[in-house]
């Protein structure tokens, strides 16, 4: 019975992606008692290597990325939510200090998308962030293609149950978010 148990286990997890793969792995420790909380804990370290082993960026890269897509996220929800947000996933400060600071939405080109989205984001605090955004991603040699690429990968990595809290949060802060 132990035997048909492990085959079953090795078929699913050489056919289910990472996120689901940790998870299987994670019920069959606690299954046969050998669970360890440390691996069942959320970090900013470990969200970082996931984001870019699984878009093939570096990890600096990734630590950019993601700490604009949560300092865009920060910048709408509220303060407590932040709070929370800060509890629940530690290192998040060290993530949002290597937002990169950029200066001007006009973009290099008038004439291209960004040029023109930051143009219009004159008028607009929401366009004015969404092209803050791009900018920050195109200053680590990101396309703002790779914004829902990278959102999503977050999202998978924080499909745990000690994740959820994180992922409602940034998910609430994402919301107004239109690419």
């Amino acid at each position: 019975m132990k035997i048909s148990h492990l085959i079953l286990l090795l078929t699913t997890l050489t056919f289910s992606n990472i996120s689901i793969a940790n998870d299987i792995v994670n019920s069959a420790k606690d299954m046969f008692g050998k669970s360890n909380s440390k691996t069942n804990s959320l970090n900013v370290t470990d969200m970082v290597g996931s984001v870019a082993d699984s878009l093939g960026m570096t990890k600096s890269q990734a630590t950019g990325s993601l700490g604009s897509i949560f300092e865009y996220a920060k910048n709408n929800i509220s303060k407590e939510q932040v709070s929370a947000l800060t509890k629940s996933l530690p290192g998040l400060d060290s993530l949002l200090s290597a937002v990169p600071a950029i200066s001007g939405t006009d973009g290099d080109n008038k004439n291209n998308l960004g040029g023109l989205l930051g143009k219009a984001a004159q008028y607009s605090d929401s366009l004015n962030s969404v092209a803050n955004l791009q900018k920050q991603f195109e200053s680590h040699g990101l396309d703002a293609d790779m914004i829902n690429k990278v959102i999503q990968s977050v999202y998978n990595y924080l499909n745990t149950e000690q994740g959820q809290q994180v992922k409602s949060l940034l998910e609430k802060g994402l919301s107004s978010l239109k690419l």
